[in-house]
């Protein structure tokens, strides 16, 4: 029941003010190097697909229910299943401190996860769809976050779009 009820909030938070925020993919130069940037961004900024200078970093807020106090470090692994099977495992490049906030009667806690995307990911995340995630947690275990449909399964497919801009030329 907690896991139903928190991926409702969490959809729900995903949507923020329905289609105030646009699914985007734009290059542009960095004003104070010049260094040319290509970015993709989900609604509220729930999934930010970021690359510069060759690097390319894929990031993913998760809410859990309840308020938590507790960073997940650096190096903690997200995984995410694919429909053809293959599982990919990511490596937080930064802390995920908790962001704690009251939605409707219930508190939810929102982590910040941060990776690095290589090309072969990429490919694999623009050419399959996301049937699973899994998520650490503050307590040492994990999360599933099962892909069925709805605003879930449209946050899902915006990750397939965000991995086609970072890898269109």
């Amino acid at each position: 029941m907690k896991k139903i009820l928190l991926l409702s909030l969490f959809a729900l938070s995903l949507i923020g003010t329905t289609n105030i925020y646009a699914q985007k993919c734009e290059t542009g130069k960095d004003p104070f190097t010049g260094e040319v940037t290509k970015i993709y961004k989900y609604k509220d900024n729930s999934l930010i697909f970021e690359s510069k200078s060759g690097n390319i970093t894929l990031t993913i807020v998760n809410g859990l229910d309840g308020e938590r106090n507790v960073i997940i470090p650096k190096g903690s692994e997200v995984q995410i299943k694919l429909a053809n099977g293959d599982i990919l495992k990511f490596k937080t490049i930064n802390d995920a401190p908790p962001k704690s906030q009251v939605v409707g009667y219930a508190v939810i806690t929102y982590y910040t996860y941060t990776f690095s995307v290589d090309q072969a990911t990429l490919h694999k995340l623009a050419d399959n769809m996301i049937v699973l995630y899994r998520f650490p947690t503050d307590n040492g275990s994990f999360f599933d976050w099962k892909v069925k449909g709805g605003r879930i399964a449209k946050y899902t497919k915006s990750i397939q779009k965000g991995a086609k801009c970072m890898l269109d030329q």
